[in-house]
């Protein structure tokens, strides 16, 4: 079973993200920043499959995390779930984010995005279109 790290700093939304992956299949660990994800993820960097971040939080932005998540393990797969739908696809693409999941999302959409990361979909979105979810050109 793959399993997904899911960092926000707000309580519920880490527990609608949790409840969602385990509900689809996929093990789940909710943290509440980046400082701590970062010490769970530096211990064990390969017992999770995808990371999905917020942008805005209290001790570390999501486009930081991502860079030194990076540093550890290059390949994961990152996606950064904000309500700050205005992000350009180069900027996400600099800070080596695969995709945006915009909040609000729906549980399809959000299915959708981790099957692809995930490569579980059997299709590639990355540089295409998809509502809620931006795909940056030059994904890893």
């Amino acid at each position: 079973m793959k399993s997904i790290l899911w960092i926000d700093d707000e309580p519920v939304i880490n527990d609608m993200g949790v409840l969602l992956l385990k509900k689809i299949g996929y093990k789940a660990k909710a943290l509440y920043g980046g400082i701590e994800a970062l010490s769970i993820f530096g211990a064990r960097p390969h017992a999770f499959d995808l990371v999905i971040t917020d942008y805005m939080m209290p001790d570390m932005r999501g486009d930081e995390l991502t860079r030194q998540i990076r540093e550890i393990r290059p390949d994961i797969p990152v996606a950064l779930c904000t309500g700050y739908a205005g992000i350009p696809a180069p900027v996400l693409t600099k800070w080596g984010i695969d995709a945006l999941l915009t909040k609000p999302y729906s549980v399809e959409t959000a299915t959708r995005l981790v099957r692809n990361l995930l490569g579980e979909s059997g299709q590639n979105h990355k540089g295409k279109i998809v509502p809620g979810i931006i795909w940056p050109e030059s994904c890893h």
